[in-house]
């Protein structure tokens, strides 16, 4: 079960013979003799992915640049703890052994 699944749960519920069918599905998409999934990107995902493309490439750069800062941050507070954790041991860190 999905997460989808349990969070509409009622209405899943409401649908008769609904795992089979699910199940049913999937089969057709995974198979290799039906190409169920080539089928539908070629006929529906490929379309709205041309659609929406522009925005998908938008969010898509904006989630890499929010990674590539944290990646920032997250090296800058590894550099101050490794720099903390050096003073009150009074030897140098590993980095910096590699270093010399």
């Amino acid at each position: 079960m999905s997460v989808s699944e349990i969070g509409a749960g009622f209405v899943v519920a409401m649908i008769p013979y609904y795992y089979v069918i699910k199940t049913f599905f999937l089969v057709y998409l995974f198979h290799p003799k039906s190409h169920g999934a080539e089928k539908l990107y070629d006929n529906v995902l490929k379309k709205v992915m041309k659609k929406y493309e522009a925005t998908i490439d938008k969010h898509a750069e904006e989630l890499a640049e929010k990674a590539r800062r944290a990646s920032a941050m997250a090296k800058e507070k590894a550099a101050t703890v490794s720099q903390a954790a050096e003073s009150l041991a009074g030897t140098p860190t590993a980095q910096d052994a590699k270093l010399d």
